[in-house]
């Protein structure tokens, strides 16, 4: 039986991703949502759209994630995201926007 793709698999693969690359994986996910949270998306279109539903753990009815995500998004909503800057240095986010502002 094929498992189904959901988003604690994907936060997962993210995670390993960004571990991949040298850096705290769990920590620099929970940063990403933290910050993603304490923005308006001002430009419209599928991309942000796609970034807004992966990084708003709120956007989905799955109740199987950990509490961490929701506690991140929560915090970046009352703009508290300095726990999350300390345990991991580099912003994910501010690189997906220099990329496109580069695309």
């Amino acid at each position: 039986m094929a498992k189904r793709f959901n988003r604690r698999i994907l936060y997962k693969l993210i995670e390993s991703k960004i571990k991949f690359h040298g850096f705290p994986g769990l920590e620099c996910l929970l940063r990403v949502i933290c910050e993603a949270s304490t923005y308006t998306f001002q430009h419209t279109g599928v991309l942000a759209d796609l970034f807004h539903i992966i990084f708003t753990p709120s956007s989905s009815k799955e109740n199987f994630i950990s509490r961490e995500y929701h506690q991140a998004e929560h915090s970046g909503k009352m703009r508290n995201c300095s726990k999350y800057n300390d345990k991991c240095s580099i912003s994910l986010l501010d690189l997906f926007s220099y990329i496109g502002d580069i695309l």
